[in-house]
């Protein structure tokens, strides 16, 4: 990664969390949840509440983004690596935060490229349509799906 990330724990078989260090200490967490669709699981994440809620709208404006992102993209990794059999399935909570999270992959596309597909997910009339993720992609990219390549 070209940033550092902080350091993770498992705290049970689908979920991670770490310490964000901004301005504040806010505790995130990052989970993989099943979804209907077999070996897709989706990915959440954001700051963990009193009540084991994680807030996934939270904007902590922390100071520290850029570090929290690599953080869950290096959880993304391990758990891909351990589980090379799940796609993982992610948007934002708003169109703004998945156009956000399109940037990211466009800056660490390369990075991804030898170890993991990354695919988008446009709408169109019939649906959604699945293509690979492409820095040039002119349309609203609804989500985005990694896979490990075996």
């Amino acid at each position: 990664m070209k940033y550092g990330s902080y350091s993770y724990n498992r705290v049970a078989q689908t979920q991670y969390s770490f310490i964000s260090l901004g301005k504040s200490v806010i505790v995130k967490s990052v989970i993989f949840t099943p979804t209907e669709f077999g070996d897709v699981l989706n990915l959440g994440f954001g700051d963990l509440m009193p009540d084991g809620f994680v807030d996934d709208e939270a904007d902590s404006n922390n100071g520290d983004i850029t570090l929290v992102l690599a953080t869950v993209i290096e959880i993304t990794k391990t758990f891909l690596i351990e589980h090379p059999e799940k796609t993982i399935f992610f948007k934002g909570s708003t169109l703004r935060r998945t156009r956000f999270y399109q940037r990211i992959i466009k800056t660490y596309k390369k990075e991804f490229a030898s170890e993991f597909i990354i695919i988008a997910l446009i709408e169109n009339e019939k649906g959604y349509q699945e293509i690979l993720f492409d820095e040039n992609i002119s349309k609203d990219i609804f989500a985005f799906l990694i896979k490990k390549i075996v």
